[in-house]
């Protein structure tokens, strides 16, 4: 099911990342991360879109398990009809960023990392628009207790809806685990998400509410199996894009 369209639609994903760390000094070192997406849409009224940015940064390490650091990126993206006659959708975005992070052990109970800074993103080709935009995001876990942890996770920044209008996305999750018995886990979760769509203009706004309940088996570190289920409530100032969604998955992860 896709959010923006309100409906289910075939899409192959790609994802991929790396990063690396070259220390210069005892407390100093730099940084660099590379990131890419990849979406096809099986529908010709939609796009193939295609992003990849890298960042490098100056990093200092406060500790051995906190790391301080500034960071500047840039960003290449495209939005291409699947349909080569829908020429005004055909669009290509150049990002800039600038942003500083913290991550590490940041206390004795608090891990993870946050981010926080500013992009400015211009779109050409189908369509002329441009965007300065606070961007920044976290992915922190807070340990309760040995059975217990609250975890949040949120990003901001700006992405390709499927038919190659720009948008900005906000969104937050946050989730509290609980191990049941033995190797047994429950979890809760609950978050907003603000997404706003443009051309040369504002063209629709959506907020939406998604709510709900994990029941996972993890034997080991490497191997876990979860059923999820989850309802979502849309709002947006486009009659079409308001929807409820109830969503039961099932699946399986294996880390090497």
């Amino acid at each position: 099911p896709d959010v923006y369209l309100g409906e289910r639609i075939r899409i192959e994903q790609l994802t991929g990342n790396t990063e690396g760390y070259l220390p210069v000094t005892g407390k100093l070192g730099v940084r660099g991360t590379i990131n890419y997406s990849g979406k096809d849409y099986n529908s010709t009224a939609l796009n193939q879109s295609r992003h990849g940015e890298a960042f490098l940064g100056l990093a200092y390490t406060r500790d051995l398990r906190t790391e301080f650091s500034v960071n500047f990126g840039a960003g290449l993206g495209s939005s291409q009809p699947n349909d080569p006659l829908r020429v005004a959708d055909d669009v290509r975005s150049h990002e800039y960023y600038f942003t500083t992070r913290l991550q590490g052990q940041l206390t004795a109970k608090l891990a993870g990392h946050v981010f926080a800074g500013l992009g400015s993103v211009r779109y050409t080709g189908g369509y002329s628009h441009h965007n300065t935009l606070p961007v920044g995001g976290a992915d922190l876990t807070w340990t309760i207790s040995l059975r217990r942890k609250l975890e949040l996770v949120a990003t901001s920044g700006p992405s390709f809806a499927p038919d190659g209008t720009s948008g900005k996305i906000s969104r937050a999750i946050l989730t509290l685990s609980q191990e049941i018995i033995g190797h047994w886990q429950c979890a809760l979760h609950l978050g907003p998400t603000h997404s706003v769509y443009s051309r040369e203009v504002q063209q629709r706004t959506d907020d939406s509410w998604d709510a709900g309940m994990e029941f996972a088996y993890q034997p080991s570190v490497r191997f876990r199996v979860a059923l999820d289920m989850s309802h979502t409530k849309q709002n947006s100032d486009t009659l079409s894009a308001r929807f409820q969604r109830d969503f039961i998955s099932l699946g399986a992860t294996y880390r090497l």
